[in-house]
């Protein structure tokens, strides 16, 4: 019966840091670090989830910085060192504005 126990302690971890990744890709970041920050708080230098609250830290800034520039700003802002992670996206930077041909 302990050894149950034991594994419930051990897998908790996994499916806690699992939900904030989940928010990370749902680009949720707060919630993402405050789940990623409960999983530190029980298990101090847990390497997934220190990773994953420094991703979550990190793309909150940049695309923070990112929604308030314009046009040539953004592809500029792109070029720049810390935005190679972003891959396969689409990011319109007319101003809003959806156009198709």
């Amino acid at each position: 019966m302990d050894d149950d126990l034991q594994l419930d302690l051990f897998t908790w971890d996994r499916v806690k840091t699992g939900e904030g990744f989940r928010a990370l890709a749902a680009l949720d970041f707060e919630k993402a670090k405050g789940i990623f920050d409960e999983v530190l708080a029980r298990w101090p230098g847990h390497p997934d989830a220190s990773a994953g609250f420094r991703m979550a830290a990190d793309w909150s800034a940049i695309l923070t910085r990112a929604d308030a520039l314009h046009g040539e700003e953004a592809i500029a802002a792109l070029c720049a060192p810390g935005t190679h992670w972003i891959t396969g996206n689409v990011i319109g930077v007319d101003g809003g504005e959806d156009l198709t041909g």
